[in-house]
C-alpha cells in the first residue's frame, strides 16, 4: 500500500509540473486523494479515536477492523495505479483527450465511477478557465495548446 501510496505521490508531482493545465489538474486531484488517505489513516490510528471507541464501549480498532475501515482504499489505489502506469492516457493525450476519457469512464457504473467523476471536475476546472477567459476577455491563454489545438488546429 505505502509502495502505491509513493508512486501515486510521484506521478502527482510529475504531472502537476506539466505545462498542459488540464494534465495539472489531474496531478492536483490526484494529490488531494492521497493526502484525504492520509488525513484518515492519522484520524483512525489517534489516540482520540481510540478514546472515543473505548468510551463508547466498543472495542479498540483490531486489525481486521482496519482492514474493512480501508478496504476500499486498497481498491482505489491499485486501479489508479493502473492507470497512472497507462503512458498513453496521461502523457501522449491533449487535455481535451483526457477529460474525454474521464468523463467516459466516470459515467460507467462500476466502483469506480465516482472516483474518476471527481478527478473529473477537477482536471474540468483549468479548461473552464480557459474557455472562460477566452469568452470573457477575448483571450486565448493556453499555454499547452491542449484546448484551442484541438479545437483550432
Amino acid at each position: 500500500m505505502s509502495k502505491s501510496v509513493r508512486y501515486l505521490c510521484s506521478v502527482s508531482t510529475s504531472l502537476q509540473n506539466s505545462k498542459a493545465l488540464i494534465t495539472q489538474g489531474f496531478g492536483f486531484a490526484i494529490r488531494d486523494y492521497v493526502k484525504r488517505y492520509q488525513l484518515f489513516i492519522v484520524r483512525l490510528s489517534s489516540k482520540k479515536e481510540y478514546s472515543r471507541r473505548k468510551a463508547s464501549n466498543v472495542n479498540p480498532l483490531v486489525l481486521l477492523d482496519l482492514f474493512n475501515t480501508i478496504q476500499h482504499y486498497f481498491y482505489e489505489f491499485h486501479f489508479l495505479e493502473e492507470l497512472c502506469k497507462n503512458q498513453k492516457v496521461l502523457y501522449e493525450t491533449d487535455g481535451i483527450e483526457l477529460l474525454s476519457w474521464l468523463y467516459k469512464r466516470s459515467l460507467d457504473r462500476d466502483d469506480y465511477g465516482e472516483l474518476l467523476r471527481t478527478f473529473f471536475y477537477e482536471s474540468l476546472r483549468p479548461f473552464c478557465k480557459i474557455v472562460g477567459r477566452w469568452i470573457f476577455k477575448g483571450e486565448r491563454f493556453d499555454p499547452s495548446n491542449e484546448v484551442f489545438g484541438s479545437w483550432f488546429g
